[in-house]
């Protein structure tokens, strides 16, 4: 055989290794990216509850106290409950806060 044709076999048989090799890695690749996608889809079809407190239109002193759902799943009996107790910041008619 001439050195030609040994290094066209050569060259071929290598081009169809990469090919192999890069098809692995895409096959990989779409079924990482087929989890992904299961797992922000089960992510957004939950509801998502958030408490933020946010200032009264009408009154300078006080806060309301705002409950959304920001997810797209609807939530039933949703109740909210403070750890820490909320102080006053303004002083009261005696002078104590």
């Amino acid at each position: 055989m001439d050195q030609a044709v040994v290094a066209n076999i050569f060259f071929e048989s290598l081009s169809g290794w990469v090919t192999v090799a890069a098809s692995v890695a895409l096959a990989f690749l779409a079924c990482a990216l087929v989890v992904a996608t299961v797992r922000m889809a089960r992510a957004l079809a939950r509801p998502h509850i958030v408490a933020n407190s946010e200032a009264n239109h009408w009154s300078l002193m006080r806060f309301d106290v705002v409950v959304e759902n920001c997810g797209n799943a609807p939530e039933y009996d949703v109740s909210v409950r403070f750890i820490r107790q909320f102080r006053c910041l303004m002083p009261n008619a005696t002078g104590h806060f």
